[in-house]
């Protein structure tokens, strides 16, 4: 029966080619797309954040229902010096400056992060070292770390990069560490970091820092949550 249902059907698609080939057509668009759709969902839904420990990795927000906001400089340093919940939080905030090499100026992406940003993520520099508690400190040298593609597009890929002046927005920044070639998606797209040095500022507000947090376990997920609550925040 299988056999004669199939010679039947070929016949079928024989006797109208234009219907034949339209339908072949759109099973491919069709499978096409799913295949496509998959792929998109694997990798942003399904995969494992690309970092140290995924699972104790959560954002934090200013939480104002049904809205949340990122935070203040006054409320990321007060969550910084109240919070008992996390084993480390960060903070970043994204920034374009002007490189110069001298010769040629052109604007690049980039981000101001907390010192603490790459060791909560668990991200290592290929070259030099990542931030350190004084290269937050308000006033201390200014110090930059740039992603692969800068180091090889803009600085030639010298070895003896680490250590020589990044001038970024007519101010030289040393340079203290290159990133590893591939990025995570956190990184994908910035060209440098540069280390936040905030202040507590006389009021709130503008309201532009991004805040991680790493839970010091999965399961203390829940009490963080209450704990930033209680505080206007959320995860």
């Amino acid at each position: 029966d299988v056999i004669r249902d199939a010679r039947y059907a070929i016949r079928q698609l024989l006797m109208t080619p234009g219907f034949t080939a339209v339908a072949i057509v759109t099973l491919a668009l069709g499978i096409g797309a799913t295949t496509a759709m998959f792929s998109v969902v694997n990798g942003v839904l399904l995969r494992p954040l690309p970092y140290a420990d995924p699972g104790r990795l959560v954002r934090i927000y200013t939480d104002a229902p049904p809205n949340k906001f990122p935070f203040s400089v006054a409320d990321y340093l007060a969550l910084q010096e109240q919070q008992t919940r996390f084993e480390q939080i960060a903070g970043y905030a994204y920034r374009a400056m002007a490189f110069s090499d001298g010769n040629v100026a052109e604007r690049v992406k980039g981000r101001v992060v907390t010192w603490t940003y790459f060791p909560l993520l668990g991200i290592r520099p290929a070259l030099g070292r990542p931030f350190t508690e004084r290269d937050g400190r308000p006033g201390s040298p200014p110090v930059v770390i740039v992603s692969h593609g800068f180091w090889q597009q803009r600085l030639g890929g010298r070895a003896d990069a680490v250590g020589r002046a990044v001038r970024l927005d007519g101010a030289d920044h040393t340079l203290v560490g290159i990133l590893p070639p591939l990025s995570s998606p956190l990184e994908h797209g910035q060209e440098f970091f540069v280390p936040a040095q905030w202040e507590t500022p006389p009021r709130k507000g503008p309201f532009f820092i991004r805040a991680l947090g790493r839970l010091r376990s999965e399961s203390d997920r829940s009490a963080a949550a209450a704990e930033l609550r209680a505080n206007d925040s959320s995860i």
